[in-house]
């Protein structure tokens, strides 16, 4: 199991927002990125945390939970190869094989 699988495993629920973790090998790139993607989808995100600094990168990004779906599909669309999206309906997990 690598790092990003058992930050993914120890996820728990949030009572009120939908939480996206992601695994990228470079930090500051991970962040631009992923919340570039969301902006573009015109996602709105409360907050971030960094999980993990050192590749790879760990970062977990919360939303409305009714954006979840299409947070996930655009992020995964955008070549995020590791991505796990949770909410209190919801458990999505993506990994690609290059991932």
């Amino acid at each position: 199991m690598d790092l990003f699988e058992e930050f993914a495993q120890r996820l728990k629920v949030h009572p009120q927002k939908a939480q996206i973790l992601l695994a990228m090998p470079d930090r500051q790139k991970a962040i631009d990125r992923a919340l570039s993607v969301l902006s573009t989808h015109k996602i709105s995100w409360d907050e971030y945390k960094i999980l993990n600094e050192i590749n790879p990168t760990i970062i977990l990004i919360y939303l409305l939970s009714e954006d979840l779906p299409e947070a996930v599909k655009g992020l995964s669309e955008a070549g995020f190869t590791k991505l796990k999206g949770l909410d209190f309906q919801r458990d999505i997990f993506q990994e690609s094989p290059g991932g």
